[in-house]
């Protein structure tokens, strides 16, 4: 189906320059397939050829010309191939490239120094000290970041936990979005706060909570810890940030995890932002209401800080 030929307004250059370099590469895709489809028609035409002669004027050395027209119909398809996914590969990685470089600009650019190497990848190993979800046996991650400004200095990146649990044969998720790191110096047990999503259709909780004591229970979160002073860490202001969070469309659901070293905050994101736009224009509104959030969310992380 042919895209619709009105560019949409942007208010803003960077989702502006994200469907410019979406146009390219859906452009260099369509090519591509139409190319496949134009070499697979080639190769079999090779083919049939070969078996044409072969039973006719070359029938007494069919099974050569056989042979070698398979073999020439099948390279010429093997090659073309190769080049197609080069091309495609190269253009999808410049277009992601751009994509998560533009979309960390819009969320982040104005209050810190953004550095982010788009082949990084965060390890099972390393996503499992979040000490928010057990069993997972694999985690694709993308858009890992750095973040750094006066008062914090984060990583961040979009991440999906994939588990198998209670006899399942597949793993599903129990995890999507993004999560922050921040060291602090806490030397304590786990302080677990889970914000409830509106939608328990969507909600994707906590599971590694076996043996932690739910201790705090409300409309918008529940606490869990085995810490009897959890309030200390928890304070006032801390509370305050917290209760200023706000679920919605966007923002289904999260969870702060505080473990030694190391402090996480993890967003369950909705798949307007997850999914990276191909075939559709961008659009620019989930990431607005993602970014009403995000003064909340850095806010809440600083408040953790001390």
């Amino acid at each position: 189906m042919e895209e619709n030929k009105v560019t949409p307004q942007y208010s803003n250059e960077y989702f502006a320059h994200i469907e410019e370099e979406r146009k390219k590469f859906k452009k260099i895709y369509t090519a591509t397939n139409a190319g496949r489809i134009i070499v697979s028609l080639l190769s079999i035409a090779i083919i049939v050829v070969a078996f044409i002669l072969a039973q006719g004027p070359l029938k007494s050395n069919s099974f050569t010309v056989l042979i070698v027209g398979g073999v020439i119909g099948l390279a010429v398809l093997g090659a073309a191939t190769l080049i197609f996914n080069k091309i495609r590969k190269e253009k999808i990685s410049k277009y992601m490239d751009v994509y998560y470089s533009e979309v960390n600009n819009y969320l982040f650019k104005e209050t810190f120094t953004v550095t982010a190497n788009q082949s990084d990848r965060v390890m099972l190993e390393d996503f499992d000290k979040n000490e928010l979800y057990k069993d997972i046996v694999s985690c694709p991650s993308r858009n890992v970041a750095y973040l750094k400004n006066d008062n914090l200095d984060l990583k961040s990146y979009e991440i999906s936990g994939q588990a198998i649990a209670n006899g399942d044969k597949k793993a599903h998720p129990v995890f999507v979005g993004k999560i922050f790191e921040q060291k602090n110096n806490y030397e304590g047990e786990k302080i677990v706060v889970y914000f409830k999503a509106k939608k328990q259709e969507l909600a994707l909780p906590p599971t590694a909570l076996d043996g932690v004591e739910e201790v705090e229970n409300t409309d918008k979160y529940v606490i869990y810890s085995n810490n009897k002073e959890y309030k200390k860490v928890l304070k006032k202001a801390v509370m305050a940030a917290i209760n200023k969070i706000e679920v919605n469309d966007i923002l289904i659901d999260g969870s702060i995890s505080i473990t030694k070293g190391m402090t996480y905050v993890a967003l369950g994101l909705d798949d307007a932002i997850m999914a990276v736009p191909y075939k559709e224009p961008v659009n620019e509104v989930p990431y607005k209401t993602l970014n009403s959030c995000m003064d909340k969310v850095l806010g809440l992380i600083e408040s953790l800080k001390d």
